[in-house]
Formats: structure tokens, C-alpha cells, sequence
């Protein structure tokens, strides 16, 4: 039995860590770091810039590969939609495909680097981005038979991630993307790049990565032949230009000189030219001789040019010869990046994300590991409301309710008696144990005081709590009576906690648009501040199941030793919520959050029959409810 009792315990324990590692990883996920929405809800992942909006699919926050791609992508998106431009994007389109994949892994190292600036623990979950990254195979270490585009790619976004963002799970990774590039392109291309890429911790805007991707994409384009004749033919006529200047400025020069010689010039030509004529004519013999035998002196009647094909080239020409080949290898793998086509890049780091997210979720819906009513989770808004309370009534009954408030949160203080081998306080009742050699006779006793208590008012706001004009139970309530009622009841029981010492509530009303709730007052603020958000109308349906998911969470989240949650009522949840209802008691229960359920105006509450409940059908009467709870346990 005690075998069983300690396995019962230690299940509960473990049920309990996962439940508030559960919540708090929801409320890391959803805490706010900027003006920027967050929606937890569904199975879509999208960003919607225009609504400034992060849309994540609700999955098991149990699994810790679902939370690490969760949190990861959370930080990513905040980034692009912070630091980022849909104008950088048009622009670097506007010029190419090519130009716009490289501006955007530049991008995403630039503003992966702000996010981490603003916010040093996104240094921890981008870098958990890449683990999954790794994991899933789509940072895979590049090999040499890759396309010429997936290994410059690689080389860039592994150096680049290695050096700029510290993800040292990388550093191999980039090793061999390197030595892959450097075999393709050679040393000192690589290095030019590098040096390009360098300059990525001096980026101030968007706009700075699509310059240094034309700045990547000209140096690429220069080593193409056509670019490379082009700059030799540019420089041939730069120099050809610079000799013409220095020629015209010679001949200015020695045109005074040449003036000055031309009389005795002209004397000295003409006794020159009687002897020429008899010179040429004697060497006219001579060079008919020489030309007849020319091909008598080349080895084996061939020309020198013949005869040099068939000798070893020496080692200069056979470097010269390499280089080429070299210089022809790289000309064509840059061509091959430059004419990429879309589908030639490797898939886009951010659909990559949203696919895997949605397909966990797809999975744990098949393993049942989480429901189909998980998918839409409750998140706190603050909406305008139109309702009707009357406060007078509302006052009074806060006055009255304060009293068995009061009694039950301070009969809540906590004693713990633990006995030790010294002390002063003996227990009397423990000497008897002394002969059994059990010394531990000094009684410690530690006690913890009440309130310190925080309490979530959760309140259903449905169309069924308009109360059209019905007799019920043999009492007749007017249009928008139970709701009324509801306000009223939500309104005095806040103010009366907000009356104890060390007790704090907030109070939600559920369903609102966009699967939101409505919390008339948060943990911080006062009732009588808040008070015009209580004046909530009926509509919609009854998802007490999400509504109570969201209090728990935010109830666990909080310092306080005891936990309380109060849920008002019609009592008729939507089908779909009813094992929500059972499995957030028992969490409830796991986590040592007490539920008390009031029924208003109504003798039933659907889903607390076997916790037990309480109804209200007049606020005025909210008091005797309260100390029924406590009758039967219910908290307190």
C-alpha cells in the first residue's frame, strides 16, 4: 500500500513539473517584447506584416522540439517585422532572383544580431532554431558533387551564421563549405568574399544587405570572359590614351629642332642616296640565298614552330596551362550561380519553419496528445464593453461577502510540524518512543500566513445569460437578468478581495472575438479603477473549458503560495468542452488550485457535478453562496 502510495505521489509530482513547465513555456512564448501580436492558435504559421501580427499553430508544449522551433521562430519573425522592409525585398527582386536569396541570408544575420542586442536571451532560442535546423537536415554539410548554387549558398550562410551570430554548432559545417568553395573558385576568390561578407557587424538598415548582395553578385560577374575582355579592353584604352598624351607632347617638343636641321638634312640625302643604290643591289644576292635555305635548317624538315609541339613544356607554361583550365572550371561554376532559377536555391529557412510546425501539430493530434480544442486557446484582451450592472447593489453585496472571504482565506494558514534530535520545544507525546531508541522528541514548527492567495474570476458571458423575459424555477427573471447578476457578483467579489491584506485577483469574461477574453481587471489593478469593464453584454457560446485552461495557466505562473479560481456560470458548456472541464480540475487539482463553480440562476453546472458547486440566483444572496462553498470544501 505504501509502495503504491509513493508511486501515486510520484506521478502526481511528475504530472505537476510538466504542467507548470507547460505554462511557463506558453507564457515565455506569449510574453509581449514589442508592440507586435502574437496569436497561439490553430494549425497555421504565418506572419501577417500588414497586421503587425505572428500567427503560431497551438501544439503539445510538452515536446520539446515543438517548443525549441516554437521559441526560435517567435524571435525570427519578431526580427524581420522590428528591422526589416518589404521596399529592400522589391528592390533586391527588381535587379534578380539571385540577388534577392542572397539578400535575404544577409538580412537574416543582420537582424538575427539586433534581436539578440534587444532581447540577450533570443541568443538561446535562435540558436535552438538551428539545432532543429541540424537536426531536420536543413543546415546539412555541403558536399562537392552539390550544384554550384547550394554550395556558394552553404558557404555563406554557415560562415556567416559561424562568425556573426557565435553558432558554434556550425564551425564544421562552414570548415568544409570552405574548402568546397576554395576547390571550386580558388584561395583568393574565397578571401574576396570574405572580406565582402566581413562587413556584415557595420549594416545599418535593410536596405545595406541588398548592397552587399549586388556587391557579392559584381564580384561574381567580373570573373565571367566576356566581363573580363570588357575590363581588359577598358584598361588598353586608358593606356593608349596616356601614350597619345605623352607622344604629342615629345613632338611639340622637337619640332624646333628638326626646323633647324632640315638644310644640312637635305645636303648629306642626297650623296647617302648614290651610295644606297649600290649597296641594295649586292645585298638583293645575299637575301635570296638565305631564304632559299630556311627549310633545310629545321630538324627533320619541320618548322621551329612544328618541331617545339613535340618538346616538354617547361614548368611555367605548365602552370600557365592549369591556371587556364582552373580559370575555365571557376568561369563555369559562376555561371551556373548566376543563371539559378528559383527552384535551384535551397528552400526558404522561414517555409521550412512554418511546414514543420504545422506538421507537429498534425502529429500530435494523431498521437492524442493534444485536442482539437487545444488548437484555439483563449489569450487576454481588453475589449470595450456595453453591459448593464447596478453598483449600489453591487457595493452592498461586496460588504457582505467580505466577512466568510476574510474567514476562509485566513482558516487557510498552514502549519508544519517537523520533529528533530535538538531543540527546545519538547513534545511530550514522543518520550514514549526514547526506549525505541527514536530521539527525534524537539517539535519545529514552521507556520505560513494567510492570505497571500491569488484568485481568478472567471465569468460566462454567453447568449444563453440573456435570461429573455423566462420564468424558471418558479421565478420569473427579466431580459439580461443573469447577466446582470453575473457583473454584479464579479464585481463584488473582487472588491472584496481587493479589502484582504496580501490577497490579489483578476477577472476574465469569456468568449470574445478572436478567441480572446476580456479581463475587466488585471492582478495590478484596483476594482473601483476598473469598474466600467464590468459592464459585459451576453453573446456567443460557452467554452468554459478554454477559458478555465487560460486562468489555470496564468494562475500557475504567479508567486503566490495558494491559488484559487472562481467560475460564474449558466452552467450549459458547449458539447466539445467537457472533457476540457474534467482535465483542467484534475490539473487543477495536480498544481493545488482550488475551483469553487457558481452556478448562476441556475441549479446545475455541467461538469462540476462530481467537484461540487454553489448558485447564486440573486446577488444579494452572493454572501450565503460563498459560505456554502466553503461548507462544502470547495476552497478554503
Amino acid at each position: 500500500m505504501q509502495t503504491q502510495t509513493q508511486l501515486k505521489s510520484m506521478q502526481i509530482g511528475r504530472m505537476k513539473n510538466s504542467l507548470l513547465k507547460k505554462f511557463r513555456s506558453k507564457s515565455r512564448v506569449m510574453s509581449p517584447k514589442t508592440d507586435i501580436k502574437i496569436v497561439l492558435k490553430g494549425q497555421l504559421c504565418c506572419a501577417d506584416y500588414n497586421e503587425n501580427t505572428i500567427y503560431l499553430p497551438a501544439g503539445d508544449f510538452n515536446d520539446e522540439n515543438y517548443l525549441q522551433m516554437l521559441e526560435g521562430a517567435v524571435d525570427h519573425e519578431i526580427g524581420h517585422m522590428k528591422h526589416s522592409t518589404k521596399e529592400a525585398v522589391i528592390k533586391a527582386k527588381s535587379i534578380n532572383e539571385f540577388v534577392n536569396n542572397l539578400r535575404n541570408l544577409v538580412e537574416d544575420i543582420r537582424m538575427e544580431r539586433l534581436v539578440v542586442r534587444e532581447f540577450p536571451g533570443a541568443r538561446r532560442t535562435l540558436s535552438g532554431l538551428v539545432d532543429q535546423a541540424i537536426k531536420l537536415g536543413w543546415f546539412s554539410q555541403t558536399k562537392p558533387e552539390e550544384t554550384p548554387i547550394r554550395l556558394l549558398h552553404g558557404f555563406l550562410l554557415y560562415y556567416c551564421r559561424y562568425h556573426f551570430m557565435h553558432q558554434v554548432q556550425l564551425q564544421q559545417h562552414q570548415q568544409l563549405a570552405k574548402g568546397h568553395l576554395e576547390g571550386e573558385l580558388g584561395n583568393v576568390f574565397v578571401d574576396e568574399l570574405i572580406n565582402i561578407v566581413s562587413k556584415i557587424p557595420e549594416l545599418k538598415c535593410a536596405d545595406d544587405s541588398v548592397t552587399m548582395a549586388i556587391t557579392i553578385y559584381d564580384l561574381l560577374k567580373q570573373e565571367l570572359p566576356e566581363n573580363q575582355e570588357q575590363e581588359k579592353q577598358e584598361q588598353e584604352s586608358s593606356d593608349d590614351s596616356e601614350d597619345s598624351d605623352e607622344n604629342s607632347s615629345g613632338a611639340d617638343q622637337s619640332s624646333d629642332e628638326n626646323s633647324i636641321d632640315d638644310s644640312s638634312s637635305n645636303a648629306n640625302e642626297n650623296t647617302a642616296d648614290q651610295s644606297q643604290g649600290t649597296d641594295e643591289e649586292g645585298e638583293g644576292s645575299n637575301e635570296q640565298s638565305t631564304d632559299s635555305e630556311s627549310p633545310s635548317n629545321a630538324i627533320g624538315g619541320q618548322s621551329p614552330d612544328a618541331q617545339r609541339t613535340n618538346q616538354p613544356l617547361s614548368s611555367s607554361e605548365m602552370n600557365e596551362q592549369v591556371s587556364s583550365e582552373q580559370s575555365k572550371q571557376a568561369q563555369a561554376f559562376i555561371k551556373s550561380c548566376l543563371s539559378a532559377g528559383i527552384s535551384d536555391f535551397p528552400e526558404d529557412l522561414h517555409e521550412m519553419i512554418n511546414k514543420e510546425l504545422e506538421a507537429m501539430v498534425d502529429d500530435a493530434l494523431k498521437a492524442g496528445s493534444m485536442s482539437d480544442v487545444e488548437l484555439n486557446p483563449f489569450s487576454p484582451a481588453k475589449h470595450q464593453v456595453f453591459g448593464e450592472i447596478d453598483f449600489n447593489v453591487a457595493n452592498k453585496a461586496s460588504s457582505r461577502v467580505k466577512n466568510p472571504l476574510q474567514r476562509a482565506l485566513y482558516d487557510m494558514n498552514r502549519q508544519f510540524v517537523s520533529h528533530t534530535k535538538r531543540g527546545v520545544n519538547l513534545d511530550g507525546n514522543r518520550l514514549a518512543g526514547v526506549s525505541s531508541r527514536n530521539f527525534h522528541v524537539f517539535k519545529d514548527e514552521i507556520q505560513t500566513k494567510a492570505p497571500n492567495t491569488a484568485i481568478s474570476i472567471v465569468i460566462d458571458r454567453s447568449g444563453s445569460m440573456i435570461m429573455d423575459g423566462r420564468t424558471q424555477g418558479g421565478v420569473y427573471y427579466p431580459r439580461g437578468f443573469k447577466m446582470k447578476v453575473a457583473n454584479e457578483a464579479a464585481f463584488a467579489l473582487a472588491k472584496g478581495i481587493d479589502s484582504l491584506p496580501g490577497a490579489e485577483c483578476e477577472v476574465m469574461y469569456y468568449p470574445f472575438e478572436e478567441n480572446t477574453v476580456h479581463i475587466a481587471k488585471s492582478f495590478k489593478e484596483k476594482t473601483t479603477a476598473a469598474k466600467n469593464h464590468f459592464k459585459v453584454d451576453p453573446h456567443g457560446g460557452t467554452p468554459t473549458g478554454r477559458a478555465m485552461q487560460l486562468a489555470l495557466q496564468r494562475l500557475a505562473q504567479r508567486p503566490e503560495p495558494r491559488k484559487m479560481m472562481f467560475v460564474l456560470t449558466d452552467g450549459d458548456p458547449n458539447y466539445d468542452e467537457y472533457d476540457l472541464i474534467n482535465q483542467t480540475l484534475t490539473e487543477a487539482s495536480v498544481l493545488g488550485i482550488d475551483i469553487a463553480a457558481f452556478g448562476v440562476c441556475t441549479d446545475s453546472v455541467v461538469g462540476f457535478e462530481g467537484s461540487g458547486f454553489v448558485h447564486v440566483d440573486d446577488v444579494k444572496d452572493l454572501h450565503t453562496a460563498v459560505k456554502d462553498a466553503i461548507k462544502q470544501r470547495l476552497f478554503g
